[in-house]
């Protein structure tokens, strides 16, 4: 076991307070009084800071640097502790000082250094943290120290702090006591037992107004249920109808069977007629054929001409479009040509300024230089031969580099009136070619404008010669077809006296497709009637099978819940057996059976957050860090603030803790230092 004793503690500038310095022994127990403000604090801070980079409640060492009534930091101020300890009976001076850091040639504000020093010799921030990780790390340093920087955890890193004191304990030791609890090995598997209670309750429960759960399931079951009954129904009056417009469709068949027979003769004579329809249309083909070749040959002609004017007024388009871009491309070349004359005459009027470099000639040694600022005196003769030196050299860089900027100014210049030449011919050529493609544009445009007057006047030309041609060839002198002619007359007379019975098909088609129509209504108010029965029964088998997954899973969770009890008090009774005085509440009973994972150290009942007075609090703060003291193997002093509320029986009961105590005790006086 590791033992480290606080022996004494030097403080400058640590705090609020500007000046801030206290020289401080230690003793075993030790009770550092005085008024608010007075310092206390401020030392058990200093000390936290030194050892582990942090205040007692375990923040950020932020704000310790001294500062005014208005809050602005005293800058440039060194805050400094001196800690002298007993490591294991050997004496170790410890030191840290905190400095600001500043730039150098802006004077900016670069942040605060750290620097550390054991037995008076300097070490990196590496080497002094490794030093005292040999007793512990930064994490358990606090810990051990002072109970606020285990109270501040969240009660998630409480718990895991807490659990890890107890590492041999896990859910197979609670399985263990009860055999009922075997089932829930493998549902550990998918999950701890809260996020498995957590999923029974939602399975059950659902998660709000989307999800109802299994029970919102079930409780919808019914009348889901009774909304599908609506639609079951005696079907035996449907298939009686049926039966019945069967019958009526079978006599209709037969009526029509009768008419069929009826008009087959009405049939002939339809073909007949159409036979000498189609010797008419044979004999009008033939005598027409001559003037139909004659027509196409007209018009092939005239798609051939069309063929030629679309290809001329595709060239002419080109040609238009040739014109516009070499319109463009002079308007373009003209304005850079344009642009160039002017850049050219512009740069060419530039000159160099050498009113800067003629003054840097033109200077003179200030003979003021050469005199003593003290006494008056001419400076000694190798002092003041020193000081022209470095001024006309001076001089001559600035007058050297003064012609440098001459020189690139006019090779600059000559450079860019080349360039600009260069631009300027070369708009002058492009020019010349635009205006030649434009003279070419304008000349083809003319020749085939020309070619499109001319064809235009031939398309007119075969479209007048097609148009006087007849429609058909005059048939009046034609013997043969007008004797077909009188046939199809006569036989079309003698058909209108005939009867083709549609009047009577007609109403026998209506009858039939209205008899069919209502064999389709009623049997899909059958099939309504089935899919109906067959909804309730699947719904009424899902009802079935929700009631068995509620059973089931309400088993599981009830299990589940015992499980968790048992656990909650087997882990609650290790935990408390390792502290002297504090009785943790880990869980908490839910109003629904369940826990809610909680963190709060007790005292006879009374929760450390819950009107538990001020010296019982006292006492848990020793007992917490005594106890990951006696967790971890070592011994460090345990910094109690509030503690003036803590009477002697109280203090008596610290006895049995075997470590350094300083008690922080707010009283009425300057700060004042007691050991024992």
């Amino acid at each position: 076991m590791k033992r480290v004793t606080l022996k004494s503690l030097h403080v400058e500038n640590f705090g609020n307070v500007y000046g801030f310095v206290r020289d401080v022994l230690f003793g075993n127990r030790t009770t550092i009084k005085g008024r608010n403000e007075s310092g206390k604090s401020t030392l058990g801070d200093a000390y936290s800071w030194t050892m582990t980079n942090k205040l007692m409640n375990g923040n950020a060492a932020d704000g310790i640097r001294p500062h005014d009534e208005n809050g602005k930091d005293f800058d440039g101020t060194d805050i400094t502790v001196t800690a002298v300890l007993d490591f294991d009976g050997e004496e170790k001076r410890i030191q840290k000082t905190q400095t600001q850091m500043y730039a150098k040639k802006t004077g900016e504000f670069k942040g605060n250094n750290n620097d550390y020093m054991i037995n008076e010799i300097p070490k990196k921030e590496k080497d002094f943290k490794t030093f005292l990780e040999t007793v512990a790390s930064d994490e358990i340093f606090q810990l051990c120290t002072s109970s606020a920087a285990f109270l501040k955890l969240d009660t998630k890193k409480r718990r895991q702090k807490l659990f890890e004191m107890v590492p041999e304990f896990s859910d197979d030791d609670v399985v263990a006591t009860n055999d009922e609890f075997l089932p829930i090995i493998n549902m550990l598997k998918d999950g701890t037992v809260e996020e498995l209670i957590a999923r029974a309750n939602f399975q059950l429960n659902g998660r709000g107004r989307t999800d109802k759960g299994l029970n919102g399931q079930l409780d919808d079951m019914k009348p889901r249920i009774d909304e599908a009954s609506k639609g079951i129904c005696d079907v035996a009056e449907y298939e009686l109808a049926i039966n019945g417009l069967k019958e009526q469709i079978a006599e209709l068949d037969k009526q029509e069977q009768a008419l069929n027979d009826s008009i087959a003769a009405y049939d002939k004579a339809s073909r007949d007629i159409l036979n000498l329809k189609f010797e008419e249309s044979e004999i009008i083909r033939g005598a027409n054929e001559g003037l139909f070749q004659q027509k196409n040959d007209l018009n092939d002609q005239i798609a051939d001409l069309q063929m030629e004017k679309y290809a001329l007024e595709n060239a002419l388009r080109l040609a238009t479009t040739d014109l516009n871009r070499s319109e463009k491309e002079i308007q373009r070349h003209e304005a850079d040509l344009k642009q160039a004359q002017g850049d050219w005459k512009s740069y060419a009027d530039k000159e160099f300024n050498n009113e800067n470099l003629e003054k840097i000639k033109a200077e003179e040694l200030d003979e003021n230089l050469l005199v003593c600022p003290t006494c008056g005196q001419d400076l000694p003769v190798e002092q003041a031969e020193k000081i022209r030196s470095e001024f006309e050299q001076k001089k001559a860089k600035r007058i050297a580099d003064g012609e440098s900027v001459k020189t690139s100014f006019y090779e600059a210049k000559d450079k860019k009136l080349t360039e600009i030449t260069e631009s300027g011919n070369k708009a002058a050529a492009d020019l010349k070619e635009a205006k030649k493609a434009k003279e070419e544009a304008e000349r083809k445009i003319l020749e085939i404008k020309k070619k499109m007057f001319t064809l235009v006047l031939k398309i007119e030309d075969k479209k007048d010669e097609l148009s006087k041609l007849p429609e058909s060839v005059d048939l009046s002198d034609n013997k043969e077809y007008q004797s077909v002619s009188m046939k199809i007359i006569l036989a079309e007379k003698a058909l209108q006296e005939m009867n083709n019975g549609s009047e009577q098909r007609r109403e026998i088609s209506t009858k039939r497709n209205e008899a069919i129509s209502e064999i389709s209504r009623y049997q899909q108010l059958i099939k309504q009637s089935q899919d109906a029965q067959d909804r309730v029964a699947e719904l009424q088998q899902e009802q079935k099978k929700l009631s068995q997954r509620i059973a089931d899973t309400q088993k599981e969770l009830d299990l589940l819940k015992s499980f968790q009890k048992a656990k909650c008090d087997m882990l609650t009774e290790k935990i408390n057996s390792l502290f002297m005085f504090t009785k943790w509440q880990l869980f908490k009973p839910q109003v629904n059976g369940d826990y809610l994972e909680v963190c709060e150290p007790c005292f006879h009942g009374t929760a450390y957050g819950r009107r538990l007075n001020d010296g019982m609090r006292a006492l848990i703060d020793a007992d917490i860090c005594f106890t990951f003291q006696r967790a971890n193997n070592i011994r460090v002093p345990i910094w109690i603030d509030n503690s003036e509320r803590m009477t002697s029986k109280t203090l008596k009961m610290l006895d049995g803790i075997d470590t350094q105590l300083v008690f922080l005790r707010a009283s009425e006086c300057d700060l004042t230092v007691e050991t024992n």
